[in-house]
């Protein structure tokens, strides 16, 4: 097994998977019901936490040869992990009215010019946190096109 990468506070454990999904039925051309924000799970396992993150991204994705504190997915798409933030939510028993998360996004540029129909995406991995480290109750995913500049994201819970 290879060295884990070092993200801040997390080791991912295993290769980033990628994997482009392609519809079983052509989309009608008046479909516009596409989730701007990235959509995830996470399922802990033992001392391991397994994710999967299905994002709606364009299908014209530009190159990028670096970003800050992030692992690389593809030549184009970047998984950068940004710490802890108390989210506020509106999730039931939460009387602080925020949730401890783990922070991720997905990088990407795209030409502003996309197409109306972005492809889904599905990026797997599995990670781990350091010995003694805070415990977070979920994870919460962005998606950041850095041109033009926008920011989306969904809060997922923990399934244990």
């Amino acid at each position: 097994m290879s060295t884990p990468l070092q993200l801040g506070g997390i080791a991912i454990d295993t290769p980033i998977l990628l994997e482009k999904l392609e519809p079983t039925t052509p989309a009608p051309a008046h479909h516009t019901n596409v989730v701007p924000e990235p959509l995830a799970n996470v399922i802990e396992m033992g001392d391991k936490y397994h994710v999967n993150i299905f994002a709606y991204l364009p299908d014209n994705l530009i190159d990028l040869e670096h970003v800050e504190s992030a692992a690389k997915v593809s030549n184009k798409i970047w998984l950068q992990y940004n710490g802890l933030a108390n989210i506020p939510t509106p999730i039931p028993n939460q009387p602080s009215g925020t949730v401890l998360c783990r922070t991720f996004e997905v990088v990407f540029e795209s030409q502003e010019e996309a197409t109306k129909y972005p492809n889904l995406y599905r990026i797997s991995f599995n990670y781990s946190v350091r010995a003694h480290s805070v415990n977070a109750e979920a994870i919460f995913v962005l998606s950041e096109n850095l041109d033009p500049k926008t920011s989306r994201g969904t809060i997922t819970t923990v399934r244990r």
